[in-house]
């Protein structure tokens, strides 16, 4: 996965109500609000903490989470650098996650994505993205960090 496609993942995840099809599920209602903790598993919190733990030593932490569409169930974690890291600088990154539980489901080129319970994480470094390179000046490169998990509705 690319830094292009990481982003992609950032814009396109949304978070769905209750399914009135299942048994037992609560249909959802006008005032119910989106809660952004997936099910069963680890909490956003414990999400952001790990993506903000695996990039420890890698680069200048940036908090992208303002970045979503308020609601999203998505975390997403950018390390910053002057250069633009290559795959083996991100290695260590995945190494740390799994010690905290996520599992390794594919590596392809310079990319990996990692899943715990309802959560998918992609890792990818390479080039700040053009719309973001005024912002975070002087920085070149990023190593991105970014989970998606389920959304619930909460009476």
């Amino acid at each position: 996965m690319t830094v292009a496609c990481a982003m992609a993942v950032l814009t396109t995840a949304s978070c769905t109500a209750a399914d009135t099809s299942v048994p037992g599920a609560e249909p959802a209602t006008r005032s119910s609000a989106v809660s952004p903790t997936p099910h069963p598993g680890k909490s956003r919190a414990d999400v952001t903490a790990d993506l903000r733990a695996a990039g420890d030593g890698l680069g200048t932490y940036k908090d992208m989470n303002s970045h979503h569409t308020p609601g999203s169930c998505m975390v997403s974690a950018w390390r910053l650098s002057r250069q633009v890291p290559t795959t083996e600088q991100a290695e260590p990154a995945a190494e740390r996650l799994q010690r905290r539980g996520w599992k390794l489901d594919k590596k392809k080129g310079e990319s990996a994505s990692l899943t715990s319970g309802d959560w998918i994480a992609a890792l990818a470094p390479g080039p700040i993205p053009e719309e973001f390179r005024a912002e975070l000046a002087p920085h070149e490169g990023v190593l991105i960090f970014t989970a998606m998990g389920k959304c619930v509705r909460r009476p």
